[in-house]
Order: C-alpha cells, then structure tokens, then sequence
C-alpha cells in the first residue's frame, strides 16, 4: 500500500513569495560568432531585476537551454547571479544527462542561485520510476531546493506522490495544456504545502489559476 510523504517544510518565505510570483526566463544573447555575449546578458538580467520581477529563472527553454554547452551554462548561472546583485531569486535550470543535471546542480550553488529548477529528462522512452529516480538524484546533489518542470505528466498517482514527496522539491512548475490534470496534481501537492507554478505563461495563466496553480 502507497502511503503519501509527510509534509514537507514551508520553503522560506522569500522562495514562496518569489514562486507564487512572477518568474521572468531570460533569453541567451550570443554576439556574431555564436559566443554568449556577456554585456547583452548582464544588460537583460539587469532589466528583469529592475522591472520587479520576482524570479529570474536561468538556463530553461526560453534561454535556449537544450542547445548550449556545460560551460556556456555555468556562464549564464554566474553572470546572472553577479548581474542580479541579489535583487530577484535566481533559479537554475538543470538536467540532460543524470551526470550532467547533478554537475550542473553543484556548478549552479557555486554560483550563488537560490533555487534548482529540474527539467525532465528528455529521453522518450524514460518511465516514470526512472523519472522519479532522476529527481531525486538531482536534489540530493546539492543543498538547495528544487521545483520541478513538469512537460509530460505520464505518472500514476503514486508514482506522481513520489515524484514530488521528495523534502527538497518545494513543488512543479506545471508547463502540460491540461487544466483537468493540473487539478489533480494541485489536489496532491496542497496537502503537502508544495507549491504548484503555472509553466505555459500568459495565456494559460487564467485556466491554470482556475485550477490552484499560481
């Protein structure tokens, strides 16, 4: 018999308030020979910050994630965190192989970020227990805590119970046009104080705060 976790902490409140806020993804600028261009980088996250944004993610899909090298991600966690200057959370969007989502993990601490965002692993043939497995490797690596980025939700009950059951993992950012499923994984994660993120933006943002996503 499934048993559910116990309920895991309160993330600290500056991480709630920032992930039931607004989560602004930076763009990756590269200048003509296809290098991250630095000044334009340092520019965009100073922009972010200055406009209240309440948290900048680095390395997810908007900033290109799945096409740039490891040391051009340990570049975009270290620019932005300098860049920010502590005025918005920073979140670092982890993953690829389980190797390199926990290296990663540790270069995105060495930084100075907040907060691990862990993408799925973009295998089409990882199960669901494997994708559970992965999670929680991944936030064993370092001492932050993570949210998870959920594309493909293709868990049973249990195995979503879990998925997210894990202390570290704080909650999802649910990116699946589902407002239905989106429901039911509220109805899992609220009684576990996590926290569930509306991850298709704008026009989404109504249906997915219909259903308890923020």
């Amino acid at each position: 018999m499934h048993l559910n976790p116990a309920p895991a902490p309160r993330a600290s409140d500056r991480i709630h308030h920032a992930l039931t806020g607004i989560s602004g993804v930076a763009v990756t600028p590269f200048d003509a020979h296809g290098r991250i261009d630095r000044a334009t980088l340092v520019h965009i996250i100073d922009r972010i910050a200055r406009a209240g944004i309440d948290n900048i993610v680095s390395g997810g899909n908007t900033g290109e994630y799945y096409t740039l090298a490891a040391d051009e991600i340990r570049t975009l966690y270290e620019v932005t965190v300098q860049a920010n200057a502590g005025r918005a959370l920073v979140t670092a969007g982890v993953g690829k192989a389980l190797v390199e989502a926990c290296e990663q993990a540790r270069a995105a601490a060495a930084a100075g970020v907040d907060l691990l965002m862990v993408h799925q692993p973009p295998d089409p043939f990882a199960s669901p227990e494997g994708m559970v497995a992965y999670v929680h490797a991944v936030a064993e690596a370092t001492a932050l805590p993570c949210i998870l980025y959920l594309r493909r939700d293709v868990f049973s009950e249990s195995d979503f119970a879990a998925l997210i059951g894990h202390p570290k993992v704080l909650g999802m950012k649910f990116a699946v046009p589902d407002a239905v499923k989106l429901a039911e994984r509220v109805r899992q994660c609220a009684p576990l104080g996590k926290i569930t993120v509306c991850g298709l933006a704008e026009p989404w943002a109504p249906a997915m705060a219909a259903s308890g996503a923020r």
